[in-house]
């Protein structure tokens, strides 16, 4: 074997092991993703929880809403962080790809992507109106951690709502408004 040869699957051969390693550290950032939004996720709904078994005249209603606000912040900039790095490591992981394996297209490539999933999802059934709904809507490719992201978003509203409301309560109460 020539140096150059040598030389070349030596090259290849640490690009492999750098493409396997984003794509070890993508898969984990991905979970980590996750299990952080369900903590938080979790966090909200016990917030929830203690805020609707209270009296509507509780003081700790405007607290628990404050918290809520906190919390659910929180939550979007850690999902906002997570989805930072994902996506990082994604794209290394198509520079890599097309790099070594230049027809794969795992990563790379979008088009192919969604013909593999359009030709999946093209099966006949009992309903078919309500499947090609779905179908068109599949293929829009809807990002599950961008859904989750705004999810916290909602939280976050949904949070300022019930504190206004409790606040302008107890304005109305003592006599402010």
């Amino acid at each position: 074997m020539k140096f150059n040869e040598q030389k070349q699957e030596l090259a290849t051969e640490k690009q492999f092991e750098l493409y396997k390693i984003a794509l070890e550290t993508r898969n984990f950032e991905i979970s980590l993703f996750w299990q952080r939004s369900n903590y938080f996720l979790i966090l909200n709904t016990a917030l929830s929880i203690g805020f609707f078994r209270l009296n509507t005249d509780s003081w700790y209603a405007i607290m628990i809403s404050t918290i809520g606000i906190i919390v659910s912040f929180f939550w979007l900039r850690v999902n906002l962080g997570g989805k930072f790095w994902q996506t990082r490591w994604e794209e290394k992981i198509k520079v890599l790809e097309n790099k070594i394996f230049p027809n794969i297209n795992f990563f790379a490539s979008g088009k192919e992507i969604k013909s593999d999933v359009k030709n999946n999802l093209n099966k006949k059934s009992w309903c078919d109106f309500y499947n090609r709904k779905v179908d068109k809507e599949i293929l829009k490719k809807y990002s599950v951690s961008r859904t989750m992201i705004d999810l916290s978003v909602v939280f976050i509203l949904s949070w300022c709502i019930l504190f206004i409301i409790h606040v302008y309560q107890k304005a109305c109460f003592f006599g402010f408004v």
